[in-house]
């Protein structure tokens, strides 16, 4: 995935000029000419200020939104983390959030509740496409849930007369939330980013926005996040997310310019790294230029991938996280990987780069605060945010609480010399976790029992403990089971907030939709226009009926899609619970039991009514728990029979495959505890 050099090679030579009296690149202010706010065509002053909403600064925003704004509402691991203190926090240094990030049909509400609930202080909806959202009403209630907002006020409003909390589980609300999109169109971005932030029943404010009666505001959102970090096929073909890296920008700056004017809250952005390929022997010269620094610090940033050479393009990337800085974006998330890194073998992010763009915004803060100085009295328009140095979120290298650690932390003890704890801190204000979060929504809790990615090679510990052929220590069997039983701990949790989710919109948005309905005919005094379907009550009514088809209730898909994730290692012990979740649900399967049920079709559920989704979960949440009791009655002596069975499967399709036959496709999932019941299956429970 090349970029294109000429266009980036315009970008260095406006921007990057060698700086009087040393190496390091001065900054050279993007001019944007295609920007109706820069050029002069709109007025460039902000719109819709407000402290509690859309602060005049970054900063601002960062403690008083994302931070404080919330903080009476956070379950009690995110409170505990929103007090943990590291070694690099000065006096008056915010504290450090951890987010959820954005994933396509993974960052769904139930999903962000549950992360909110083990820690998470900040989460991101997934990647929206902004023109199926602005145009497609049923692409918007399906894909973007969020706690109702006649909700949130009644938490904050709780929370507010008591400190005491009668169920944290069922209290969590989430907030603050940032919903992310991917464009191409300053206007359809901005069409899009205004119903995200409104709803669907409120117009966008043409002034200072809506007051919620005091002091505060409250949106549907808290802020809206432009992706320019998606590295799939997808967006490349769409020309969106790190595709725009290289085409234009003057695009890129009037998206983020556009938003910070006209929303009625900030916007944010979310980017990955600029690279370059290198020859071998270059790199080689540049590695060993890094064993001569003065001050330890590399002077190079490389890295090898699918066999190339590349090097990280440190200037570039630091002038275009400055580039949509001065566009407006209030905080920026930095993925320390460039657009090629992608998948399992990505490698490890450089997160020294990230410090690198810190620096040079706390350089260019310093050297605006000098000319304020300069200037006596003089005023600053209100064009840009007038903070240089604005919050930012780095991304990568976190697969456990402990790495979190290391990240917030310089000290000697966190990072011995070599090897993966050397990677050097970072000094920003927070770190976005997204795919780990998969394999352990809990990762931010600080959980006793730490859960394995599933992108780690599998571990041969059993064989290692006791050289080839030896049964697995019961010290093994403790430390699987113990992440196995966690997974169904887990994935419990996540299904009552699928079940709550799903009652919270019914409640709050479904009902009052079908109310309005009715009343609009049941008030109705003009006189009835017979030809008119609308025009009567009981057309009025019909159509009421017809829209409870259209409740959009936590898609399946989604849940089933986490499910795996939560239950991989215990898929990998038991396939038959793999094969369970694949086939619950399925379209035969579903007709068959409706059939059964039901075989006049008189009292059939729609698919999409409310009932028939919380029966749907019910009825998994029992599955699973049977799945759950049978593994808690698994002994060490079945644990020990069973892995050896998988082992003799695995090593009969190696030589099946060595041969030229057939592939076992089970492979080692030829044998599953839960399934035999005419052997060990019934001796052991």
């Amino acid at each position: 995935m090349a970029y294109n050099q000429k266009t980036l090679d315009g970008y260095r030579q406006r921007l990057l000029s060698p700086a009087a009296g040393g190496d390091a690149p001065s900054y050279t202010p993007y001019s944007c000419t295609t920007c109706p706010y820069c050029s002069g065509q709109e007025p460039p002053a902000y719109k819709h200020l407000h402290p509690s909403t859309k602060p005049r600064s970054p900063l601002d925003f960062y403690r008083h939104v994302l931070v404080e704004k919330y903080r009476r509402v956070q379950p009690p691991h995110a409170r505990a983390n929103l007090t943990r203190r590291y070694a690099t926090d000065g006096a008056a240094s915010p504290p450090k959030l951890l987010a959820c990030g954005p994933m396509v049909d993974q960052s769904e509400l139930p999903f962000r509740l549950l992360c909110r609930y083990y820690g998470a202080g900040l989460t991101y909806t997934p990647m929206l496409h902004a023109a199926l959202f602005a145009r497609d009403e049923h692409y918007r209630q399906q894909f973007l849930q969020q706690t109702p907002l006649a909700l949130v006020r009644q938490r904050l409003a709780a929370a507010a007369a008591t400190t005491q909390v009668a169920d944290e589980k069922a209290a969590v609300i989430d907030r603050p939330v940032i919903v992310q999109f991917c464009a191409n169109s300053p206007e359809t971005l901005l069409a899009a980013a205004r119903l995200a932030v409104h709803g669907e029943a409120v117009p966008h404010p043409t002034a200072a926005g809506a007051d919620d009666g005091g002091g505060e505001r409250y949106y549907h959102c808290d802020a809206v996040d432009l992706n320019l970090g998606c590295p799939q096929g997808i967006a490349r073909r769409g020309r969106y997310g790190s595709f725009l890296m290289d085409v234009s920008w003057d695009l890129l700056h009037t998206m983020v310019h556009t938003l910070a004017v006209e929303l009625a809250v900030p916007v944010t952005a979310k980017i990955r790294l600029f690279d370059a390929p290198i020859t071998e022997q270059r790199r080689q010269a540049l590695a060993e230029e890094n064993h001569h620094t003065v001050d330890g610090r590399q002077l190079h940033y490389l890295y090898t991938f699918q066999g190339q050479s590349y090097q990280y393009d440190v200037p570039l990337s630091i002038a275009y996280a400055r580039m949509l800085r001065d566009a407006g974006a209030a905080l920026l998330c930095v993925h320390g990987r460039a657009r090629q890194q992608k998948g399992q073998l990505s490698g490890l992010a450089e997160l020294e780069v990230i410090n690198r763009i810190r620096e040079a915004f706390e350089e260019d803060e310093r050297r605006q605060c000098q000319c304020a100085a300069a200037e006596a009295g003089g005023g600053v328009p209100l064009t840009c945010y007038t903070c240089k140095n604005i919050p930012i979120l780095s991304n990568g290298n976190v697969l456990s609480f402990a790495d979190i650690a290391r990240l917030f932390d310089p000290s000697p003890a966190r990072h011995p010399a070599g090897g993966d704890d050397a990677t050097p801190f970072v000094k920003v204000e927070g770190h976005m976790c997204a795919e780990p979060l998969l394999w352990d929504p809990t990762l931010f809790s600080d959980p006793a029992v730490v859960i394995p990615s599933g992108r780690l090679p599998a571990d041969d510990e059993g064989a290692a403990e006791g050289g080839d052929g030896a049964a697995p220590s019961r010290a093994l069997f403790e430390r699987e089971r113990a992440i196995r039983l966690k997974a169904f701990e887990t994935a419990f949790d996540y299904l009552y907030y699928v079940k709550l989710s799903n009652a919270q919109y019914y409640e709050y948005l479904y009902k009052p939709k079908q109310r309005t309905l009715l009343v609009h005919a049941k008030d109705s005094n003009k006189e009835k226009n017979e030809n008119d379907p609308l025009d009567s009550s009981e057309a009025i009514t019909v159509t009421s009926r017809k829209e409870q088809n259209n409740f959009y209730g936590i898609s399946l898909g989604f849940v089933k899609a986490h499910l795996f994730k939560i239950f991989f290692h215990n898929c990998v012990l038991f396939p038959s619970l793999r094969e369970f979740l694949a086939e619950f649900n399925s379209k035969e399967e579903r007709e068959k039991e409706e059939a059964s049920s039901d075989p006049d079709g008189k009292g059939k559920q729609h698919k999409n009514s409310i009932e028939y989704c919380q029966q749907q979960l019910d009825a998994l949440t029992e599955e699973l728990k049977a799945f759950y009791e049978m593994d808690l009655q698994l002994t060490h002596e079945a644990y020990v029979q069973l892995k050896r069975e998988q082992e003799s499967h695995k090593k009969n399709k190696h030589r099946v495959q060595q041969e030229g036959g057939e592939e076992n496709k089970n492979g080692a999932a030829g044998f599953d505890i839960f399934e035999e019941e005419d052997g060990i299956g019934l001796g052991i429970f």
